[in-house]
């Protein structure tokens, strides 16, 4: 399975002491059944910023690196369905 590149806010640490930080990552094609979109635009909301606040494992969302931001403005690029991809950008 192939991936391509992206650009996200990667949290290595909490935001107090400087964690958060924008960086390539690596996102990995779709496999079957799974969708994959593009996020043009994403915010980082409440849940993003108190989680991001939590020293690693206080919780068990509270872990390190992960990425944040999840409400966003999409557009999907392709659906992976009976080992062939549909290409949406066209549309």
């Amino acid at each position: 399975m192939s991936s391509s590149e992206g650009r996200a806010i990667v949290s290595h640490d909490t935001h107090d002491n400087g964690g958060w930080k924008m960086e390539s990552v690596t996102v990995r094609k779709p496999g079957e059944g799974e969708l994959m979109v593009e996020m043009v635009a994403s915010g980082v909301c409440h849940t993003d910023a108190l989680i991001g606040n939590l020293p690693n494992g206080a919780a068990p969302i509270a872990f390190y690196p992960r990425v944040l931001g999840h409400e966003g403005e999409l557009l999907c690029q392709n659906l992976h369905v009976n080992n062939e991809v549909a290409d949406w950008t066209s549309r």
